[in-house]
């Protein structure tokens, strides 16, 4: 049997003979103190902690579906932590327990579209689609409260004047003291006699103004109340006639949509379906629907993560499994080497758990892929299994191998804890976590299990230990032949038009998983109900709240001025709030109509009104109306009396395109005002990373190329020339594919490195060895079906992340015994 001395000494390179050996040695010294008693207890506390830490977790919502765990930490420098985190929440508008629906019955005329039985159809067509939806548990109907009740706020008279109102009772108050008494008070019997929201009484507000400005206000809504069929509903206004809408509010539990348990999807799917069979298309009449809300995506990730864990994990281990039964022939094998996955991905959850609190559900599909990667260290304590050696002397033999493969893939994995992504981040820990956990339990646990280690070795085991030494190097002498020749050349022009074809993008399109019908069905519902946009804004800052609403106002101003941002559709506070200067202005001018009116309405009505109160509103007074989730929207943070601070609001916007986004960032906007593209920064940061990944690759490589040359001399290429050639295959296949070349996947080459190297670094030191060979294969197989299955994934960061490490890996596996030395390096 060959020694596998230079295979230790080999391995441990990567981090270091000297600190490898030492770290060996301590760990031996616990392993073997007091026959291991104090390393079984040591493990089983670990076990248990991370049992309670799952346990506890499990039972209280433990994953994430939201996109949102994989998003940058920060995106808009400009702003402080506090205010870009209140900003993002702001943004998200739709409630994270709240769904909105639109119904649509499309009519072949305006004239069918009015009629009294077609209105009636619309509720009919509306009850129906509710009451199935209603059928799923999950889904309750949500109180449309803010979505166009008249708000009590009497206190709001005389402070809050159309631009209307103002000029008529300016151009009055200009008319001779007498004419403009008589024209006043008519004015007053007028709007006594007319329509009336409730809002403030006569006395207060004789001249309506306060219903006109919440008429106006509501009138700027894409939906307004109506009664049909005896019921109120919220109509959406339609531009075109042909058509009548009808919102509906739904609330969700959260908890629910989070398990993937929730069905939404397939509920609306089916009211959808019994919709269209009610009212079939047939040139008169058509129904659609369209839906917002986070909810919908939430349920969308987490039914889809529950299935891809459930068949990754599923075939993997199917894979490694079966691959492994014909290696070691055993089912005790098998058992062992299950029970060292099970438990490194049981440690790996606890303490990830323990440190998060929470995971990302993608996260728990990364977590599949450990599968693969992890039983490499049981597979080499099966391989390497000598005649007549003792389990406790494999492991003194094997430790400096298995710890320094160990160290250097959760060094690869660790490197995604330093990227901006949260999401990435509880990936390395899980997976670095795991791998040392599963080592760890193969240390200590396996030696005591030696009965249940294969006797003698299977068929396939004798003819790969034969035949894997005997695979073809690429000497000299091969290169002097045509057909080597040939192929190598084809090779080389199968890369270079590749990686020609390669470009770079940010893959800020890889973190939108959602289907294609929710994204279409979104939308269409934001079109209709002018939702604002997600990822731009304004963010208005003042030393008073009055200073950063007359900023507001300019913006608005900017932007209504702007050609080619006409089309915008600002919505601030400003819009809900006038200055306290402008209150104070409008007030006055209500005082001096009142005066004036007042001694003919006294005559005609026996009492004079007493106008409005003699303070502006400040939103304070808001707070407990009907109108204060509209001014909490828009607020991000309000100067404190006592402390001082600053007053933040957001402009938000409807109608964004991509070719609106120049013209907003080439506004000359005031001091304090920030225009926040949450996308632009989203993708300059992955762009960064991105760039700043593969130039740490480039260095690792010529470091490594370096550190092993000093350790096998010449040969030292043949260490590394895989791994880099698997990794510049990866961006050529990428090129070829037509795939942008993401951060995703520059995170995917630097674990590739992690990977790849040992498998360089053990056929390096031990080019004759069978059984090394036949470890190396094992553990390429495993991994390769692990992370290629991650390339079926439908969320695109993990299928680019698992398209490259394939490949990558396919690569390394087939050139690292092609390119090994023909005896052992010295």
């Amino acid at each position: 049997m060959p020694d596998n001395e230079g295979l230790a000494n080999a391995s441990s390179f990567l981090f270091g003979i000297e600190p490898v050996r030492r770290l060996a040695d301590i760990l031996l010294l616990f392993l073997e103190a007091r026959k291991g008693r104090p390393a079984l207890i040591a493990l089983l506390v670990l076990f248990l902690f991370s049992l309670f830490s799952v346990a506890s977790h499990i039972t209280s919502r433990p994953f994430e579906a939201d996109v949102a765990s994989l998003l940058p930490e920060s995106l808009a420098p400009e702003l402080s932590p506090a205010i870009e985190e209140k900003l993002r929440e702001k943004l998200s508008r739709t409630e994270t327990e709240r769904i909105a629906a639109v119904l649509t019955l499309a009519f072949k005329s305006d004239a069918d579209a009015r009629e009294k039985k077609n209105e009636k159809k619309l509720a009919d067509a509306a009850r129906l689609w509710e009451s199935i939806v209603l059928k799923n548990p999950v889904l309750q109907r949500a109180d449309p409260a803010g979505t166009g009740a008249i708000p009590n706020i009497p206190e709001t008279a005389g402070n809050f004047l159309t631009q209307k109102d103002r000029a008529d009772l300016e151009k009055l108050l200009a008319l001779p003291p007498e004419a403009a008494s008589q024209a006043l008070a008519a004015k007053a019997v007028r709007t006594m006699s007319g329509f009336s929201t409730g809002a403030a009484n006569f006395s207060i507000d004789p001249f309506g103004t306060l219903d006109h400005w919440i008429l106006g206000r509501f009138s700027e809504t894409p939906w307004r109340r109506t009664e049909i069929d005896g019921r109120t509903w919220l109509e959406v206004k339609s531009a075109d006639p042909r058509e009548r809408s009808l919102l509906l509010f739904f609330s969700v539990d959260p908890e629910r949509v989070s398990s993937g348990e929730a069905g939404l999807a397939r509920t609306f799917t089916q009211a959808d379906e019994a919709q269209r069979e009610e009212f079939p298309f047939d040139g008169n009449v058509r129904f659609s629907s369209a839906r917002a809300g986070v909810p919908l995506f939430t349920d969308a990730i987490a039914s889809r993560a529950k299935d891809e864990v459930a068949w990754i994990g599923s075939v993997s281990t199917i894979g490694v499994v079966l691959f492994a039964w014909l290696l070691f022939g055993r089912i005790s094998t098998l058992l062992l080497m299950a029970a060292t996955v099970g438990g490194g991905f049981l440690i790996a959850l606890g303490l990830s758990f323990a440190v998060f609190g929470k995971l990302s559900l993608i996260t728990f599909v990364f977590g599949a892929t450990l599968i693969g990667v992890s039983i490499d260290y049981s597979s080499h304590w099966m391989t390497m299994k000598r005649p007549g050696e003792s389990a406790f002397d494999r492991r003194r033999r094997l430790i400096v191998p298995l710890l320094s493969a160990a160290l250097s893939s959760a060094a690869a994995y660790l490197v995604l804890a330093f990227t901006p992504l949260p999401g990435l981040t509880q990936m390395a820990i899980l997976a670095a976590a795991g791998l040392i956990g599963a080592l760890l339990i193969v240390l200590i646990l396996l030696p005591f299990a030696e009965r249940f280690a294969p006797a003698k070795d299977t068929r396939l085991m004798e003819r790969l230990v034969i035949a894997l030494p005997k695979i073809p190097r690429l000497s000299k002498e091969a290169l002097r032949r045509p057909g080597v020749l040939i192929v190598l050349i084809i090779l080389a022009g199968i890369l270079v038009f590749g990686l020609s074809k390669v470009h770079l993008a940010s893959g800020i399109r890889d973190l939108q998983g959602a289907p294609q019908s929710l994204i279409t069905s979104q939308l269409e519902a934001q079109k209709r109900l002018q939702l604002p946009s997600p990822a731009q804004a304004f963010v208005i800052e003042g030393g008073t709240l009055d200073q950063a609403i007359q900023r507001e106002e300019r913006v608005r101003a900017l932007i209504a001025g702007t050609p080619g941002l006409e089309a915008l559709r600002p919505q601030g506070l400003s819009l809900w709030l006038p200055t306290e200067a402008e209150q104070n202005q409008n007030r006055e001018v209500v005082r001096k109509a009142v005066q004036l009116a007042s001694p003919v309405l006294e005559e005609l009505l026996g009492a004079a009104p007493t106008g409005p109160g003699d303070r502006a509103l400040a939103p304070g007074d808001i707070l407990k109306t009907s109108l204060a989730p509209v001014f909490d929207a828009f607020i991000l943070e309000e100067p404190d009396e006592k402390n001082g601070g600053k007053a933040v609001l957001m402009l938000t916007l409807s109608g964004v395109t991509p070719e609106h986004l120049a013209a907003l960032n080439a506004l000359e906007v005031p001091e304090g005002v920030h225009f926040v593209d949450i996308t632009a920064g989203m993708d300059e940061g992955l762009s960064l990373y991105r760039d700043r990944i593969l130039m740490l690759l480039a260095a690792g490589l010529g470091l490594l190329f370096i550190a092993l040359t000093l350790r096998f001399g010449r040969n030292g290429w043949r260490a590394v020339l895989p791994t880099a050639l698997g990794i510049v295959f990866s961006a050529a296949v990428l090129g070829l594919c037509g795939i942008p070349l993401t951060l995703f996947a520059s995170l995917a080459m630097v674990l590739l490195l992690g990977l790849g190297i040992d498998y360089g670094i053990f056929i390096t030191g031990n080019p004759s060895d069978g059984r090394t060979a036949a470890a190396v294969l094992f553990s390429g197989v495993t991994t390769m079906l692990s992370f290629g299955l991650l390339a079926f994934s439908a969320t695109p960061a993990l299928h680019v992340f698992g398209l490259t490490l394939f490949f990558g890996q396919l690569v390394v596996w087939i050139a690292t015994p092609l390119l090994r030395p023909d005896q052992v390096p010295q």
